[in-house]
């Protein structure tokens, strides 16, 4: 059985939960969906929520930053860094 990595994880919410034009749907881990208007503050919250609930940690409000949050591949980065702490 393969364990999903947080990046597939990740890609998986937003493609499912965030993206609401069909255009958005080939992004790359790399595309700033914050720019491309996939995240928007809404966004934020249900992805900090859904962060939250998969991996049981508490994400601080000085850790909501936009770097954080500015691709599949830097919101799974910062997920891997908040596992390991």
């Amino acid at each position: 059985m393969k364990t999903e990595t947080s990046r597939e994880i990740v890609r998986e919410f937003v493609v499912s939960n965030l993206v609401k034009k069909r255009e958005h749907l080939g992004i790359s881990d790399q595309d700033n969906i914050i720019i491309g208007g996939i995240l928007d503050s809404l966004g934020i919250i249900k992805t900090i929520n859904f962060l939250e609930e998969k991996y049981k940690f508490l994400i601080k409000d000085e850790d909501v930053l936009p770097e954080n949050f500015e691709s599949i591949e830097a919101i799974s980065s910062f997920v891997d860094r908040i596992s390991s702490q």
